[in-house]
């Protein structure tokens, strides 16, 4: 029984006890493999030139050694195999772990007795009866990772215990081959050399004692007697692996895995002799190099497998293993010993891995719990006689028909590609969805949430919002099950298209049926599968939520109670696979592997799953998405060391016009914060800047520097909420200029009033170089050691229009920024001018925040500061979108007459009225709304996307914007069934 906790993730104890398990059969492979390659390098020096007659000719000892004990780790396997499953499954897994330690101590000091007698006979003996220990040893290692971590995690719990057993013998294999030839050169007497690695395993051995006390008791089932029969059950054991043909296929794959693995080593020892015919310890050391590079190669490919088989069994693994086994096993043909030979080697070890940690997975899993020992341990027959078949064969092609290693290279690599074929076959969907899928982990950072909402088994109907193409894939890859998705039938007649939806199992609907099309997919669901459905029943050109389409009502009435999973798939705006920028495809990607997250919602009673309570469903989703964020200080940090020559500010707050790169704003924002960490005691600072670069320099400062910025109302309308302010806020330091320090000395500043102004001529000249330099030369991470802050904790406060202060998270300023991204309110090549104040959310967002993290060029301008006239800005900066208020509605109303198409949108957060502020201007004017019960932004209109069919739109007359993704519904508006935010009037 899985010693899981009641969500079915194992518990803290089971975790403890399977480290334990992993150290002790990592500890018991090495050990086998030191002995075994220190006994072949011993070998091969005492047996040099004797030789045996064998049907009249004489055959050389030494060469058929390496082939006696590869039968001999094997063939115990084949004779105690039913015995050690029996013992498996009648006592506790632990308590043989335990007996086959305190044997293991037993067999390495017989071994060294043997050493000391000089007996090469006597040490192999011992090593057959050390193999004897591991054969019981090996269905109580693999039949306690089920009872200890249940079916979720056994794959990556796989996946791990092979990289470790691997690992063993990429240690084990030198300590054995090259340990005894080093020892041998200083140490004349071979048995003495012999002797240091075999006691350096010895002393290793009990400290798996040690670890054996940290696995907790499995429960004994309860099982036949020890009779004679169970001796002599090898064909009942093989005859119920055989009844299920998934389970007999996996047997014989594995046995695959072990035939070439077999092979394959023998094959290396042959190479070593031919290349080092009268060295017999350097032949036995370049044995042990092959192996390890190989051994190497299991081990990252199992750290592979582990990734990409998170949450499920990957099949689809098999066949493309096996095609990479083929082309590795080419390549080891064609290349000399040497460098390039043992990377492909390498690669024959990963693409190995890949073959037989997806089956071993699924026979453990497949196996009946009482009986899985039995299982094991059958198929541990299958794979011993395989590996013997392998000894002998190789013998055979060696001695018998006098082919070269090389030539048996070539003979293994035909098996391989026969193999393949066969696998394809077997396992088309499998290969062609893992195809996908690691094409999906290669380009994309998939998050997934929420997976712990879907059923293990039965039948459900997914509804997802649709963004890009390849939201399918996403669903797919994310799922722990099979997906099924829904395509109209006359796809199905289109060639290749038609053979991919037939191997998905895509359910065909008709597009002249709407009711047909109903019970079909009910029928999807109704017969045990997932089925996904997109309701919008288009992809969103906006970003966006569409309508709802009716029809996922009925389906769900119909699918006989299966629940309703609402799915979200956030962060995938601005793709190249979405809309964003007004196209498809073909688009400059801001990052690599472009972050993505699915967040599976918690199930929905069919009865209830109406078209209101799927979208509630969908926003609550990303709102648990965009809530998942890292702090301002990171954030900045990743965004400005991104593309770091490029443009990002332009100051036209001054008469002359300045611009700053990404790594100048960041430079000079961390020569702020590394003075204020040690010059401002306090957690909480006040800012009272016009929108200016040093007011950019500040902000970023501050926030890199762990404070929280309080941003103060500076227009002269706001006199009085200057005064009050700070009082209210409580901050004891500011900053800001001399002169509106000094021309509002009159107000209730607080004891430390810094200039910015003094404060940047402080961190000029040489300083200002030495931190461009870091900025260049230092990593990200590196640049991000010293930040503290949580996402959880206070960044910025800013006033709403009631001059209420509303503090806000970093979590929140990123999921307002990250809102505001994922729909289609800016083009990549936009230049943004915002002209709200700093101390409000809209100031903050677009003239600050939005722009740094996203890449998006900006202006800041004080109004009236200077000449700076619309047309300076519009014509010289090439502005393509304002936010503004009505108080900018003179500036906008002069910026337009100038040439037609200079600026693209204007939006503003004013309330919509029936004869707007920016009626018959050119640009495209758009609203949207900050909620005063949160102070943040939650709707967003959008210029409407080219024209398709259906059409789609990005604003409405009269409408405050649509919700934003993940945002919460104001309690001053409703939404109609577009998302568009109705505000209602005020009392």
């Amino acid at each position: 029984m899985a010693s899981t906790s009641s969500s079915g993730e194992p518990s803290p104890q089971a975790w403890r006890s399977l480290r334990a398990v992993m150290t002790v059969q990592t500890q018991n492979a090495f050990n086998d493999n030191v002995v075994r390659f220190t006994l072949l390098g011993i070998a091969l020096i005492v047996l040099q030139g004797h030789t045996m007659m064998i049907n009249g000719k004489p055959v050389a000892i030494d060469t058929a050694y390496k082939n006696t004990i590869g039968i001999l780790i094997s063939l115990p396997f084949v004779i105690f195999a039913p015995i050690a499953g029996w013992a498996s499954d009648r006592f506790s897994k632990r308590s043989v772990i335990q007996t086959c330690l305190w044997a293991q101590i037993a067999i390495i000091v017989a071994i060294i007795c043997a050493m000391i007698s000089r007996s090469i006979w006597l040490a192999t003996a011992g090593f057959f009866v050390l193999a004897i220990q591991s054969a019981f040893f090996g269905p109580a290692k693999l039949g306690i990772m089920k009872e200890l971590v249940g079916s979720k995690k056994l794959s990556v719990v796989s996946g791990w215990m092979q990289m470790l057993t691997i690992v063993a013998i990429i240690f084990g294999s030198p300590v054995g081959g090259a340990g005894f030839k080093k020892a041998s050169d200083y140490i004349p007497d071979i048995w003495m050399a012999g002797l240091v690695p075999v006691g350096l395993i010895l002393l290793m051995a009990f400290t798996a004692l040690i670890m054996v006390r940290r696995i907790q008791t499995t429960p004994a089932h309860a099982g036949e007697k020890l009779t004679v029969g169970v001796f002599f059950r090898h064909f009942v054991d093989l005859r119920e692996i055989y009844r299920s043909r998934p389970v007999w296929l996996s047997s014989i794959g594995i046995a695959v895995f072990w035939f070439t693995g077999a092979f394959s080593i023998a094959v290396f020892t042959q190479i070593a002799q031919e290349a080092y015919p009268i060295d017999g310890a350097t032949a036995a050391a370049v044995a042990s190099y092959c192996l390890a590079a190989t051994g190497l190669g299991i081990a990252l490919g199992s750290v592979f497998v582990a990734m990409i088989s998170s949450n499920r069994l990957e099949l689809g693994l098999v066949p493309l293993g096996v095609i990479g086994m083929a082309i590795s096993i080419a390549l080891a043909a064609l290349l000399p010993l040497g460098s390039w030979f043992y990377a492909a080697l390498a690669l024959l070890g990963a693409t190995s891995a890949m073959f037989l940690v997806p089956q071993n997975a699924f026979l453990q899993d497949k196996a009946d719990p009482a009986r899985r020992g039995r299982v094991l341990s059958a198929s541990n027959l299958i794979n011993s006689a395989a590996a013997i078949f392998a000894n002998v064969a190789q013998y055979a092609l060696e001695e018998g028909a006098n082919i070269s290693s090389r030539g048996q290279l070539w003979i293994l690599f035909i098996a391989c590609v026969v193999t393949a074929f066969f696998c394809i076959r077997l396992l088309p969907s499998h290969f062609v969805r893992i195809l996908l899928k690691i094409f999906m982990r290669f380009f994309y950072r998939l998050r997934i949430m929420g997976e712990a909402n879907l059923p293990e088994k039965g039948g459900a109907l997914l509804l997802a919002d649709h963004v890009t193409w390849i939201d399918g894939l996403l669903i797919g890859a994310a799922s722990p099950r099979d997906v099924r998705f829904v395509a109209y039938d006359g796809f199905f007649k289109r060639g290749i298209i038609g053979w991919g939806l037939r191997l998905f199992g895509v359910v065909p609907i008709s597009s002249k049926s709407a009711r047909q099309a109903i019970k079909t997919t009910a029928g999807a669901v109704n017969e045990g599968g997932l089925v996904c459905l997109f309701p919008e029943g288009t992809l969103s050109r906006t970003g966006f939520l569409n309508e709802f389409q009716k029809g996922f009502e009925l389906i769900a009435r119909q699918a006989k109670g299966a629940p309703v999973i609402p799915v979200a798939i956030d962060g995938m705006w601005g793709s190249s696979f979405s809309f964003s920028g007004n196209k498809f495809f073909f688009k400059r990607l801001s990052k690599f592997p472009y972050p993505a997250t699915v967040n599976f919602g918690a199930p929905i009673i069919a009865a209830e799953a109406d078209r209101d309570a799927v979208r509630n469903a969908l926003i609550t989703l990303r709102q648990e998405a965009y809530s998942k964020q890292p702090t301002l200080a990171h954030a900045t940090i990743d965004a400005l060391k991104l593309k770091g020559t490029q443009v990002c500010l332009i100051d036209r707050s001054e008469i002359r016009r300045t611009r700053f790169t990404r790594r100048m704003v960041l430079a000079s924002s961390l020569q702020l914060a590394d003075r204020w960490k040690e010059s401002i005691a306090e957690d909480r600072v006040g800012i009272a800047l016009p929108p200016s670069s040093p007011s950019v320099f500040a902000h970023l400062g501050l926030i890199l520097a762990g404070k929280m910025v309080v941003n103060l109302p500076l227009q002269a309308a706001d006199r009085s909420s200057l005064a009050k302010s700070l009082v209210e806020t409580n901050i004891s330091t500011v900053i800001t200029t001399k002169a509106i320090h000094e021309g509002l000395s009159d107000l209730p500043w607080p004891k430390h009033v810094l200039s910015l102004t003094k404060e940047l001529r402080a961190v000029d000249g040489l300083p200002r170089l030495q931190a461009r330099f870091r900025v260049f030369l230092s990593p990200r991470w590196l640049l991000k050691r010293r930040l503290t802050q949580k996402p959880e904790s206070p960044a910025l406060g800013i006033l709403n229009n009631e001059g209420n202060y509303h503090f806000l998270s970093h979590s929140q300023v990123l999921s307002q920024v990250a809102q505001i991204s994922d729909v289609n309110a800016f083009l990549q090549d936009d230049v943004l001018l915002n002209l709200y104040p700093n101390h409000q959310v809209t100031g903050q967002v677009f003239g600050l925040w939005l722009p740094i993290l996203q890449g998006i060029r900006f202006v800041v301008h004080t109004m009236g500061s200077h000449p700076a006239t619309p047309e300076a800005l519009i014509n010289k900066e090439g502005v393509t979108a304002i936010i503004t208020g009505e108080a900018g509605l003179s500036f906008c109303q002069e910026a337009f007459k100038l040439k037609d198409n200079l600026t693209r949108t204007v939006t503003t957060f004013d309330r919509p009225r029936e004869n707007g502020p920016f009626d018959g201007l050119k640009a495209t004017a758009c609203y949207g709304w900050v909620s005063q019960s949160s102070g943040l932004i939650v709707s967003l209109s959008v210029p409407h996307p080219p024209s398709k069919d259906p059409p789609q739109t990005g604003h409405l007359p009269g409408a405050s914007g649509r919700l934003l993704p993940g945002a919460a519904l104001p309690i001053e508006g409703t939404l109609d069934d577009e998302g568009y935010l109705k505000l209602r009037s005020k009392s």
